[in-house]
């Protein structure tokens, strides 16, 4: 069994903390982007149930299903600014 744990805890080697440093994520969308876009497509993605319920005159899950869109939006809204303040 190999005690030796500064080896493994040298900086040097971790390559997580050396890419940590607050640097923007690789790609085309911002961390900020990425989560408010998240969050619009969950609440998309039950629009099609709400809809439904609808139809059919479902009244209680109308309105929870209009509910939980509602928040999923506002918390997309609220999630992506707390990440556009952490960005560099």
């Amino acid at each position: 069994m190999d005690d030796d744990a500064e080896e493994y805890l040298d900086p040097e080697y971790d390559d997580v903390a050396a890419a940590g440093g607050g640097e923007p994520l690789p790609g085309p969308f911002a961390l900020s982007q990425l989560v408010t876009g998240i969050h619009v497509l969950a609440a998309a993605a039950v629009t099609p149930f709400f809809l439904l319920a609808l139809r059919n005159g479902d009244v209680p899950q109308v309105v929870t299903l209009a509910a939980l869109i509602v928040m999923l939006v506002l918390a997309g809204v609220y999630t992506g600014r707390i990440a556009r303040r952490r960005e560099p």
